[in-house]
């Protein structure tokens, strides 16, 4: 990251209001919807030779989403730019997912 940002850390979860689909991540008790083209990490994990997994880096990219559809037809998406030539790679984001979005 260039700037600093404070940075709030939840799962990613998915809701259906009367404006239709919508992700978010909870904090504590408060629910933070979470919009297109936000600035978005995604925490990886790295299997041990135990079969646990553990923690790892942070994965740092923009949020985009399909919410048109049925529930399994709703897909939350990780776009990373790739430098120096500006193209895109997209990584499909499960709910679950611990993510840390800007305050």
């Amino acid at each position: 990251m260039d700037e600093e940002y404070e940075l709030v850390e939840g799962k990613l979860h998915l809701k259906h209001t009367d404006g239709g689909w919508r992700h978010y991540i909870r904090v504590g008790q408060d629910d933070r919807d979470i919009h297109c083209g936000a600035y978005m990490e995604v925490c990886l994990g790295e299997y041990r030779d135990d079969g646990s997994i553990r923690r790892d880096r942070w994965l740092t990219g923009r949020y985009e989403a399909s919410l048109i559809g049925e529930m399994s037809q709703v897909k939350a998406r990780l776009e990373i730019t790739l430098y120096p030539i500006g193209d895109a790679i997209s990584v499909n984001l499960p709910v679950g997912a611990l993510v840390r979005v800007k305050k």
